[in-house]
């Protein structure tokens, strides 16, 4: 008798695990591009800083300046997204775009940056790696949001199918 063969069921697709490669591949094609254009306070040359630069080297500013941050709490938050906690990554992924965005008071306030070889600049000009690096973040918080919203449906529309119908009041 032939042995009849079982096909594997079709995969699923996850919704968080396209929002989790999403918003890693939005992360290292930040790390690529040019994030911070860096203007000369002192005549010395001007410095431009790629993503890497800045996950590199923001810690060291962490003094002056919390933006970098950002990078531990969304590194949280896809490590939530990937174990299937909507909540807690969204809250983590939030909390990650509050010091994203505390970048742009860089150059609102004219700080100024030390860079590798230790002449002052500031902050002149954003390149597209901070806002790839604020979409990847955002990414997590819509895809949580999206995730908490399904399974509030999925609770409500089980939550109805599974008690008793009753027509009339018991008595």
């Amino acid at each position: 008798m032939p042995s009849e063969s079982r096909a594997a069921p079709p995969s699923k697709i996850v919704p968080e695990r396209i929002a989790f490669a999403i918003s890693l591949g939005l992360f290292v094609v930040a790390l690529a591009a040019p994030a911070l254009h860096l203007q000369s306070v002192n005549g010395y040359s001007d410095f431009d800083y790629t993503g890497l630069d800045c996950l590199a080297f923001g810690w060291a500013a962490l003094g002056r300046h919390p933006a970098w941050l950002g990078n531990l709490f969304f590194a949280v938050a896809l490590i939530f997204e990937w174990r299937k906690k909507p909540l807690v990554a969204g809250i983590f992924a939030l909390a990650s775009l509050g010091f994203a965005f505390s970048t742009f008071q860089l150059a609102d306030q004219g700080r100024a940056f030390f860079d590798p070889s230790s002449h002052n600049q500031t902050v002149a000009s954003f390149g597209v790696a901070v806002y790839l690096w604020i979409a990847s973040q955002l990414t997590i918080v819509v895809a949580a949001a999206i995730e908490l919203v399904l399974r509030a449906r999925a609770r409500r529309t089980h939550g109805r199918h599974s008690q008793p119908a009753t027509l009339g009041r018991s008595s």
